[in-house]
């Protein structure tokens, strides 16, 4: 089942500035606005997913899904989006679990960091349930 993304391209866009994210998007190098839409969406998906799996195994028993949620969660799925989207582009290091290591890497460790600390119920989200 698709996610409702709780982020926008606008959220990447916002982080990352419009062209980066842009340039990111485009792995046809063929400016199609549709498939940089989309190739955005489901970052903002894939992203959002990964945070509801936290949020699952959080003891906190939050209801999913949210309608609204609180700028650090918001905050760790703009930054893996960001760094999802941009992995495809002259990735040649990887982290020791083979992760791919980009100039959005601490990033990416900033998120996971984040989303690991709610499920173990080390971050205290304020949402309603």
């Amino acid at each position: 089942m698709a996610t409702t993304p709780l982020i926008a391209g606008t959220d990447l866009d916002a982080r990352y500035g419009a062209s980066n994210v842009t340039i990111w998007s485009d792995l046809d190098d063929d400016a199609s606005a549709v498939k940089i839409a989309a190739r955005k969406l489901l970052a903002c998906r894939l992203a959002t997913s990964r945070a509801y799996d936290a949020l699952r195994a959080s003891p906190s028993g939050f209801t999913l899904p949210l309608s609204a949620a609180p700028d650090t969660l918001l905050d760790a799925i703009v930054k893996l989006a960001g760094y999802w989207i941009s992995t495809p582009r002259g990735v040649t290091n990887y982290d020791k679990n083979g992760n791919p290591m980009t100039p959005l890497y601490a990033d990416f460790v900033d998120a996971m960091r984040i989303l690991d600390d709610i499920a173990k119920g080390n971050i205290k989200l304020e949402i309603d349930t």
